[in-house]
């Protein structure tokens, strides 16, 4: 079992080696602090880090939606609002005067570089302490905004790392995938999806899409559709989780997606061989935090090319037809 402040500190180093944050010349609160810029800091906050929140003033705070929470509604936002008196009871509400203040928006998305405080505690015990580290950023001279908490910074392998949703899917941005947690009509219920169009030029988290500040470009790729699975590390192996729920679902499919991989911390070698025997990819990372990235030896699942054309096309009529907040 791992203790908690070797978790704590190995959430450090992960995403430290993903390259997307550094060390911050700061440790407020006395925890670990990071720097990212703005834009990667919100959308780790919306892929990886449930019930993060910016400071907004002295009273109260900004909890970032995940994606799935932005796309369902109506008109759009981003964030909820409690204050931090409330977080322990989850008192969160829609602001939508927020929504509308576009240079607030703007600076959060693509403002300066933002601190990332990581703290070990779960988001109803930050009342006080979020208050704390408001006061502690004011003296530093830094605006409300620019600070991100993310609570629950730490492994524990007995849960599904968040943080390694928000990593992968930068992964399969990088090849060329519009990355997303909507399954577009299949009804599967996994954890990350990935899908590549003939003409996609680029790849894009969705949200970057719906903020506006990327958008998919025209070029020349192979069509993909890839499913993710985020797992506890000890449930991996179990029937109906790890291995066997992504091809339960790529079974589900019917050949419209051909890809699967599983994401979980601490996987060691004989287990990325065991899955990658599968015909599954992983992504993991080790006890320096070093990460790892294993693409399947083969399709994971038969293709179906009608299957799969048949959910591209709900893709691209999405694409053609989302909002967007044009903030860039």
């Amino acid at each position: 079992m791992m203790n908690r402040s070797h978790g704590y500190e190995l959430y450090a180093n992960v995403l430290l080696a993903s390259k997307l944050f550094d060390l911050s010349d700061y440790r407020i609160g006395n925890f670990i602090t990071l720097e990212g810029d703005a834009l990667t800091t919100y959308l780790y906050a919306c892929y990886g880090a449930i019930d993060a929140f910016y400071l907004y003033d002295e009273d109260y705070a900004l909890i970032v939606k995940t994606e799935g929470e932005v796309i369902s509604n109506l008109i759009p936002s981003l964030f909820k609002v409690c204050s931090y008196r409330d977080l322990r009871e989850r008192a969160f509400i829609d602001y939508y005067r927020i929504m509308r203040d576009t240079e607030l928006l703007r600076d959060i998305i693509l403002g300066d570089n933002k601190c990332v405080v990581l703290t070990p505690r779960p988001v109803d015990e930050l009342g006080r302490v979020a208050r704390e580290i408001y006061d502690e950023a004011s003296d530093y001279g830094l605006e409300p905004t620019d600070v991100l908490i993310i609570p629950n910074a730490f492994i524990d392998l007995r849960t599904e790392p968040e943080l390694l949703i928000f990593i992968t899917g930068y992964i399969l941005r990088k090849r060329g995938y519009l990355v997303t947690e909507h399954n577009f009509g299949t009804g599967i219920l996994a954890d990350l999806f990935a899908y590549r169009d003939e003409w996609f030029g680029n790849g894009a988290l969705l949200m970057e899409l719906l903020l506006g500040t990327n958008s998919i470009e025209e070029g020349e790729t192979s069509r993909s559709a890839v499913i993710v699975e985020n797992e506890a590390y000890y449930r991996i192996r179990e029937e109906r989780h790890g291995i066997a729920q992504v091809l339960e679902y790529l079974s589900e499919g019917r050949g419209a997606y051909e890809l699967g991989y599983v994401t979980a911390p601490l996987m060691d070698e004989y287990m990325i061989r065991e899955i990658r025997e599968r015909n599954l990819g992983c992504v993991t990372f080790d006890e320096d935090g070093t990460i790892v990235f294993a693409h399947p030896k083969r399709d994971s699942y038969p293709l179906s090319k009608q299957r799969q054309s048949v959910l591209l096309n709900n893709i691209n009529f999405f694409l053609r037809y989302m909002p967007s907040l044009d903030l860039e």
